[in-house]
């Protein structure tokens, strides 16, 4: 998480669904609880997608990325922050996710937003001087080994 202040912090967000997700998720893994306390720091409030239009176009994209009318929750964290993407004026909208059909998914759309995984976000790092080299590669790796899918670059010199 300090990687992703040092690279994001004062314009980093999330919304309510991956906030849902996350508190899903605290009974299986504790260290959740490390995101959710960064909602009054940093990271800020998870944003409310309540502007018109915006149901609509979360559904679409949510089922765009398999969600069906059965599975609501399904891919609802992934849609509405690619909708807020969407929304927003800014051009240096990134969407991190280690979610491929996610990622996959965001850098299709005619919005054109930059779609960055773990292993990209340390090498930014890394080339800003946020983080040394073999350290970002250990990061990445430590993630692979973590029960949670990220991409592991073959070679520490696609991180540092």
């Amino acid at each position: 998480m300090p990687i992703l202040e040092a690279r994001f912090g004062g314009r980093a967000g999330w919304t309510e669904g991956v906030r849902y997700e996350i508190r899903r998720g605290l009974p299986a893994e504790a260290k959740l609880q490390d995101v959710l306390n960064l909602e009054n720091t940093w990271l800020g409030p998870a944003h409310r997608l309540d502007q018109p239009g915006d149901d609509e176009a979360v559904d679409l994209i949510r089922r765009g990325l398999g969600g069906t009318r059965s599975t609501p929750l399904q891919h609802l964290g992934e849609a509405e922050s690619i909708r807020l993407l969407e929304r927003t004026a800014a051009t240096d909208r990134v969407f991190v996710t280690d979610d491929g059909p996610a990622a996959d998914f965001a850098r299709h759309r005619p919005s054109r937003i930059r779609v960055l995984d773990a292993a990209e976000v340390l090498a930014e790092a890394h080339a800003f001087g946020e983080i040394g080299c073999p350290a970002a590669y250990n990061v990445v790796k430590a993630m692979w080994h973590y029960p949670r899918e990220v991409r592991l670059p073959s070679h520490h010199r696609e991180v540092c």
